[in-house]
């Protein structure tokens, strides 16, 4: 891979903050951007610091290519395309979602922008290789362009690099985003399944769909009957769940863990007492409940921890999965299959009462609405 020249100060402060595309599409080609393309790994604070520029809360985002939910594709050629994603969540000063498309080879870096009419700034989407094309299905975005339940489909022609839209109909998978999408060669279709959907809340989308390129009509594919509760505080508080969790094995090893975590505060310069004035002593008997929390009321099954997504447990109960997703404000439990009322409710007022033993707090519970 050719390493393109250190840009100039001058060339810097021209190209620091991104800007959109005026035609479908717009070449967009520059030092900065090339050079930040085959250095993926600089953030947009990386990149301002490298150049001695403006800071981003005054002057607005600085332009990178270290994104999340961007979608990439390797051209029969031997091309990479990558599509769109954001950089850093929107609390940051250089949040931004990008609608770019660029072109990678050991030889040059092409980078094309389009006006958002064309290509919406789109993240956490998937992008298929059909013959010459690219299918781009789903998208995040910014709050204010999700359409509820919409799906975006847009096309990516790699001859002429121009987008269009697709219109579709049927029963599309709604504001869809972080999921997978496979070709059936046969079929000429895009099945889609996994990833979460935009409503009312944002849920995980448990079917698959299936979309014609030739009909251009959706078809949902399964009806699976499964079924999702949501666990809070009643007082609306953050949950303490990864703090108990932490302490307890830290107790294990023989570590305090209050005193671990106000010498890292007191070593980065934070006041040492900073985390006591947020957090409680917790009790032996509260360490003890955290590792039973996720448990079967039927036996002494203890759910098993997902080794590749932090915070998921599952617990088999007479052959159908439970499983329990553990968020900084709630739990959330899915039954993915048929259980019983009866096992079910046994489960969740099991959860219920463990929840607020381990916390002292209350809990509530609320069934999610599957048609959000």
């Amino acid at each position: 891979m050719n390493e393109p020249r250190k840009p100039t100060k001058r060339e810097f402060l021209k190209w620091r903050s991104p800007v959109r595309g005026k035609k479908n599409p717009q070449s967009m080609d520059n030092p900065l951007w090339q050079w930040c393309i085959r250095n993926p790994e600089s953030s947009a604070y990386e990149v301002g610091q490298n150049f001695d520029g403006p800071d981003s809360f005054s002057n607005g985002p600085c332009w990178c290519f270290d994104r999340l939910g961007r979608a990439t594709v390797n051209l029969p050629d031997g091309r990479i395309v990558h599509v769109g994603g954001e950089h850093e969540d929107h609390y940051d000063p250089d949040f931004y979602i990008y609608n770019d498309v660029v072109v990678v080879d050991d030889a040059e870096v092409q980078i094309f922008g389009y006006p958002e009419s064309v290509f919406p700034p789109t993240d956490f989407h998937t992008a298929t290789l059909v013959g010459s094309n690219i299918i781009l299905i789903g998208n995040l975005g910014y709050p204010d362009d999700r359409i509820l339940g919409t799906t975006q489909v847009l096309k990516l022609d790699t001859e002429t690099w121009q987008i269009s839209k697709m219109e579709t109909s049927g029963e599309a998978p709604g504001w869809i985003h972080r999921h997978e999408a496979s070709w059936r060669r046969q079929e000429n279709a895009i099945v889609v399944s996994g990833g979460l959907r935009y409503g009312d809340q944002i849920l995980e989308n448990f079917n698959d769909y299936k979309l014609c390129l030739e009909s251009l009509i959706w078809t949902q594919l399964t009806d699976r009957k499964w079924s999702r509760w949501i666990f809070e505080r009643e007082d609306g508080e953050a949950n303490s769940l990864w703090d108990i969790r932490n302490s307890s094995t830290m107790s294990d090893m023989g570590v305090d863990f209050d005193d671990q975590i106000e010498k890292t505060l007191s070593d980065a310069g934070l006041p040492p007492d900073l985390y006591s004035e947020m957090a409680t002593s917790w009790s032996d008997e509260q360490k003890a409940q955290i590792k039973k929390l996720y448990s079967s009321p039927f036996s002494d099954d203890l759910a098993l921890e997902d080794e590749e997504e932090y915070g998921r447990y599952r617990l088999n109960v007479d052959g159908t999965t439970v499983r329990f997703d553990e968020d900084t404000y709630s739990v959330t439990v899915t039954v993915e299959g048929q259980l019983s009322a009866e096992a079910s409710d046994a489960i969740l007022t099991n959860l219920q009462n463990r929840l607020s033993a381990v916390e002292g707090v209350p809990y509530t519970i609320a069934k999610i609405d599957e048609t959000n």
